[in-house]
């Protein structure tokens, strides 16, 4: 419950291990490989079966990727709606909401 709530806020601090932007995952680090593996598999471009995943939502490249971060926000957060699958570790999420929050 604490950990949901502090995942809710984006601007608190979620853990003293990533306390500040200079500790945030970079995406070709970190968030590319999740997009990767946890939402491509709808969100590709490449996708032959997208599951009822919109044809202009694609998570293909950074670029794809960043007019979507507040849907993206809220439907792994929020709604916890995505990935449809779950399978996200309360690591993952804490990494997720770390680089959601900090400057790209």
């Amino acid at each position: 419950m604490i950990l949901w709530l502090l995942l809710s806020c984006k601007s608190v601090v979620v853990d003293s291990a990533y306390d500040s932007c200079s500790t945030t995952p970079t995406y070709s680090e970190w968030a590319q490989g999740f997009f990767r593996g946890k939402c491509q598999s709808c969100h590709a471009s490449t996708t032959p079966d997208r599951r009822g995943a919109p044809e202009d939502v694609t998570f293909d490249t950074y670029d794809d990727i960043i007019p979507w971060l507040d849907a993206i926000e809220r439907t792994i957060f929020t709604t916890e709606s995505m990935p449809p699958s779950g399978g996200i570790t309360e690591e993952e999420r804490i990494l997720l909401a770390q680089w959601l929050d900090c400057p790209h």
